[in-house]
C-alpha cells in the first residue's frame, strides 16, 4: 500500500478541470501492467490507515424515523477492484465497476454486519438508504461484502459503507505475486509515469501495519507470556507424571516380580505399566479440555480469528500432552519389563 497525492513537488501539476477520481483511475491502469502485479485498488482510506474514515448516519428509505436505528457508520470511497485486492469476500451482488466509477453512480456497497443490522431477514440488494439521514441523496445497494478489519483485530466489527471513489488523493492497494518490498520501486516508477510531480508516500505492507499496531503488539506480549507459562506447566507436567508413574512401579516391584516369576511376558508388564500411565493421561486431558475452553472464554478479548473452543486446536494439544506423557511413561515401564524376580522376591 502507498498513499497517492497530486501536490506536486515542482512540475506537473494537476488538471483542476479534470474529473475526480480520473487521476486513480489512469495510476491504477498503469500500476497493474507492471510485471508481477496481480491486482490494483484504491480508496480514500485503506484498512488499518490511521485515522477516521468520515461517517454518516444510515437512514433506510421506506421506513418511518421511528423504525430508523439513528446510527452513524464509517462511509470509504473505493474502486473498482479493491475488495478483489484485499480479497474480501462478496457474499450477495456485485462490486463496482468502472461505469460505476466514471458516471459517479448513487450506489453502495455495504458490510455484512450493516446487512444483518438494519435489514436482518430482508434481502438488502436493490434496498436504498441515504447516507447523512433524513433528505440526503438516496444510494442504492448493489452489493454486500464481508466484514473488513478496518481498527484492532480484537475490536467488534461495525456497520460500514462503500460508495465510488470520487476524491483526488488516494490510497493505491497492490496484490503482487512477488515478495512486497521488492516491487515497491517499480510502482512507484509507475506512478510518477502517470505524473511526474505526484507525492508518494506511505510505502508499507498490509502486514507491516498490522504489526505496528499498539494493539497488536500488547497480543504479542500476552501470548508469549501465556505460551511461556504453558511451556513451563507442560514440562512441569510430564516431569511430574514420569515421576509418580516411577514411585508408583517402585511400590509394584513385588508385584511385577511375581507377575514374571509365575511366567509373564515383558509385553504384559509393559500393557500394565502404560495402561495405568495412559488411564491417568486421558483423565488429564479431558479434564484440561473443559478447563481451557473455561479459561479461553475468559480470554476471548485476546483471542483473533481463533475460537475458545476450537476442535482442531484442542484436539492437537491433547494429543501432542498424550504423547508427551506416554513417552515419558516409558522409562518406567522399561525399568519394569527388566525386573529381576528372584532379586526383588529376595529383597521382600
Amino acid at each position: 500500500m502507498l498513499s497517492v497525492s497530486p501536490v506536486s513537488a515542482g512540475s506537473g501539476s494537476p488538471n483542476e478541470n479534470e474529473q475526480p477520481g480520473r487521476l486513480a483511475q489512469q495510476v491504477a491502469e498503469r500500476v497493474s501492467a507492471v510485471p508481477g502485479v496481480i491486482s490494483v485498488g484504491y480508496a480514500d482510506l485503506s484498512p488499518l490507515m490511521p485515522g477516521l474514515a468520515p461517517a454518516a448516519g444510515f437512514w433506510v428509505a421506506g421506513r418511518s424515523e421511528h423504525e430508523q436505528l439513528k446510527e452513524s457508520g464509517p462511509v470509504r470511497r473505493v474502486s473498482a477492484g479493491y475488495f478483489r485486492t484485499l480479497e474480501a469476500t462478496l457474499l450477495r451482488g456485485r462490486e463496482f465497476t468502472a461505469g460505476d466509477l466514471a458516471a459517479v453512480r448513487p450506489v453502495m456497497i455495504i458490510n455484512n454486519t450493516a446487512a444483518e443490522r438494519y435489514f436482518r431477514s430482508d434481502d438488502p440488494i436493490g434496498q436504498s438508504i441515504a447516507l447523512g439521514g433524513a433528505g440526503s441523496p438516496l444510494r442504492e445497494i448493489v452489493g454486500v461484502v464481508a466484514d473488513i478489519k478496518d481498527g484492532p483485530p480484537e475490536s467488534a466489527p461495525h456497520p460500514a459503507a462503500y460508495v465510488p471513489f470520487d476524491q483526488s488523493a488516494f490510497t493505491l492497494v497492490v496484490r503482487s505475486a512477488q515478495a512486497e518490498h521488492t516491487i515497491f520501486a517499480s510502482v512507484v516508477a509507475a506512478v510518477h509515469d502517470v505524473q511526474p510531480g505526484l507525492l508518494v508516500n506511505g510505502q508499507t505492507t498490509m502486514s507491516e501495519r498490522m504489526r505496528r499496531l499498539p494493539s497488536t503488539s500488547l497480543n504479542q506480549s500476552s501470548a508469549w507470556l501465556v505460551g511461556g507459562f504453558a511451556s513451563i506447566a507442560f514440562v512441569l507436567g510430564v516431569v511430574g507424571l514420569y515421576g509418580v508413574i516411577a514411585y508408583t512401579v517402585s511400590q509394584r516391584a513385588r508385584e511385577i516380580g511375581v507377575r514374571m516369576a509365575l511366567g509373564a511376558q515383558r509385553r504384559s508388564v509393559y500393557w500394565l505399566v502404560m495402561g495405568d500411565a495412559g488411564r491417568l493421561v486421558t483423565l488429564g486431558a479431558a479434564l484440561g479440555i473443559v478447563g481451557a475452553v473455561a479459561l479461553g472464554t475468559l480470554m476471548q478479548h485476546l483471542l483473533f480469528a481463533v475460537e475458545s473452543w476450537d476442535p482442531a486446536i484442542l484436539a492437537a494439544a491433547s494429543t501432542a500432552l498424550i504423547i508427551s506423557a506416554l513417552l515419558a511413561s516409558y522409562l518406567p515401564a522399561r525399568r519394569a519389563v527388566f525386573v529381576n524376580p528372584v532379586e526383588v522376591l529376595r529383597a521382600e
